[in-house]
C-alpha cells in the first residue's frame, strides 16, 4: 500500500527534477548556443533541440557531437522524417551529466563555427 500512497510524492519530486533540468537546458543554450532553439516540454526525460536555423548538416552536427564533445545526443530523423533538423536528449540524469553534456556540446558547435565549412 505504501507504494499508492507515496507514489504521488515521488512523481512530483521526479516532475520537479526534469522541471530543473530542462530549464537548465534552455537557459544554458540560450546564453551559449543562440542558432538552436529549445522549448521546455512537459514531464519528460527526452528533449528536442531545434537545430534547423544552425548551417550544418545533421551528418556535420552528428559528427562533431561524437568526435568533438564526445556526447551522444540523438540526431532527430533518427525518430522519422518529422525530426529533421532537430536534436533529441535525455536529460533525465544526474545534473552534474546534463551540465557535461551541455559543456561538451558548446564544444563541439564551436568546432563547427570555427571551422566553418558547411555541406548545407
Amino acid at each position: 500500500m505504501v507504494g499508492y500512497t507515496e507514489c504521488d510524492d515521488y512523481i512530483d519530486e521526479l516532475r520537479a527534477y526534469l522541471r530543473g533540468n530542462h530549464e537548465l537546458v534552455k537557459s544554458f543554450i540560450d546564453a551559449n548556443l543562440p542558432d538552436l532553439r529549445f522549448e521546455v516540454p512537459e514531464a519528460t526525460c527526452l528533449s528536442w533541440i531545434d537545430a534547423r536555423r544552425v548551417p550544418f548538416t545533421s551528418a556535420e552536427i552528428q559528427d562533431a557531437l561524437v568526435h568533438v564533445g564526445r556526447v551522444g545526443i540523438m540526431p532527430g530523423e533518427t525518430y522519422g522524417e518529422g525530426g529533421l533538423g532537430y536534436l533529441r536528449m535525455c536529460i533525465g540524469g544526474p545534473r552534474s551529466k546534463v551540465e557535461e553534456g551541455l559543456a561538451r556540446m558548446k564544444m563541439a558547435f564551436d568546432a563547427l563555427y570555427e571551422r566553418g565549412d558547411s555541406d548545407r
